[in-house]
């Protein structure tokens, strides 16, 4: 398919002529990026961790939810972690257990659904399974603002639930006890543009902050300061993994972040590191410092691939591995597990772009392809594949384990996905996600 050229409209003279500091291709870049005000400028180009990064505590619910995490802490009740499959809701996990553990909760655990038999978000059976185990409180990690009957279903049976998330907002708000969402319908928050992994960030560092105020350490002898500095390599995976547009506090705690992934303590990521042939064997980088290309096209690719063909326990395994053994090991099945993904697109693809162009469906606005036997866990990535070729809002769709029809969308910026699904919300079961990416 030919490429589609979209042309950024000429920059005034006016405004080259107020930056003759910068070469006149970044200034042109910065108009076309809507970032035009001195401020705007300077928190682009020099991200500063102490100037940049808001009080977490802007937050309308952060408040609410850190005080509801530390008196179950204190109580020693059951806490779930409740995060997603891929590696922005595995790095949200990772962030939220171990700043937990950290403070000393005792008993927390994680849960991460099954792309196949679970399907994105809560869902009924996983809150009635959690009630089983006696769960009392589930903080939910990028999901869980699209699961307003699982959230009621929880309320019912005793739990409290914590949500946050940073998916479009639904026409219905779950009833939780605190969500942290910063899109969400009267939000004070000012950065709107997080990603999962970055929200469960900002509880994290509420949750230091107060915890800092009774206590002068952690349980692993860091101070505060230090722990929720080491956590930023998490937060540039994250970031960068799902997307998100890096301005504003995204940009900033990638750029630390990406700091911080070059000297990581986190022998699960050096691992994987190595496996992907970023370090050498003695953990040096091989092609100069570690950056965003490396995280987008060769770690969070490994960290996915755990969800999409498998299960993402074994990448929040790698995350939080403490034993080196173990953590090669998972590097190497995640590397693996990247392999067969790359080998089954590819076939699911070549089907697709048949199906599309033997049932005519080029001529069409949207394009839609099926397959009994496509695995959930690569449709999203075939559904890209198809809106980069062809240029159209794509959905590709399988049977899940249940036989019921899941899709993956993918579209293009002129048109919102997730809008146009809530307009017609009676022809889905469940639903969720982006303007241009939706499940």
């Amino acid at each position: 398919m030919p490429k589609k050229w979209i042309i950024s409209p000429t920059v005034p003279t006016e405004f080259l002529n107020l930056h003759p500091e910068l070469p006149p291709i970044v200034t042109r870049l910065l108009y076309n990026r809507n970032i035009k005000t001195p401020e705007q400028i300077d928190e682009f180009l020099n991200p500063d961790y102490t100037q940049d990064i808001h009080d977490p505590f802007l937050f309308n619910d952060m408040e609410k939810a850190v005080e509801i995490i530390f008196s179950n802490i204190k109580q020693q009740k059951n806490i779930v972690i409740h995060g997603d499959y891929d590696a922005d809701g595995v790095c949200a996990s990772a962030t939220i257990v171990s700043c937990l553990k950290n403070m000393g909760a005792k008993n927390v655990s994680v849960f991460l659904p099954h792309r196949e038999t679970d399907g994105y978000g809560l869902n009924l059976k996983t809150v009635k399974n959690l009630s089983d185990k006696k769960t009392d409180l589930i903080i939910t990690c990028d999901c869980g603002v699209s699961n307003t009957p699982e959230v009621k279903l929880a309320k019912e049976l005793g739990m409290m639930v914590i949500i946050t998330d940073h998916h479009s907002i639904p026409a219905e708000i779950p009833p939780a006890d605190a969500i942290i969402h910063p899109k969400i319908s009267g939000e004070n928050y000012p950065d709107k543009g997080l990603c999962g992994g970055a929200v469960a960030f900002k509880l994290v560092q509420a949750l230091l902050k107060k915890h800092k105020e009774t206590n002068g350490i952690l349980a692993d002898g860091q101070s505060h300061a230090a722990f929720e500095k080491w956590l930023l390599d998490l937060a540039a995976i994250s970031s960068i993994g799902d997307m998100v547009p890096l301005v504003g506090e995204s940009r900033t705690l990638t750029k630390y972040g990406l700091t911080v992934l070059n000297k990581t303590k986190n022998i699960g990521l050096k691992k994987l590191m190595f496996v992907a042939g970023i370090l050498d064997e003695n953990g040096q980088p091989k092609r100069g410092s570690i950056n965003a290309h490396m995280i987008g096209f060769q770690i969070v690719p490994r960290l996915n691939a755990a969800g999409r063909m498998d299960h993402a326990n074994s990448a929040y395994a790698l995350l939080m591995a403490t034993d080196e053994h173990e953590a090669e090991e998972l590097a190497w099945q995640l590397n693996q597990n990247n392999l067969d993904r790359q080998k089954l697109t590819e076939n699911l693809v070549n089907q697709a772009i048949k199906q599309i162009k033997d049932s005519g469906q080029e001529k069409n606005s949207a394009l839609f392809a099926f397959g009994e036997d496509w695995p959930t866990g690569v449709l999203g990535l075939v559904s890209g594949r198809l809106k980069d070729m062809f240029y159209k809002p794509s959905l590709a769709m399988g049977l899940n384990s249940d036989k019921e029809i899941v899709g993956s969308g993918r579209s293009i910026s002129e048109f919102n996905l997730i809008a146009s699904m809530q307009e017609r919300p009676e022809f889905f079961d469940k639903f969720g996600g982006h303007p241009q990416a939706c499940g």
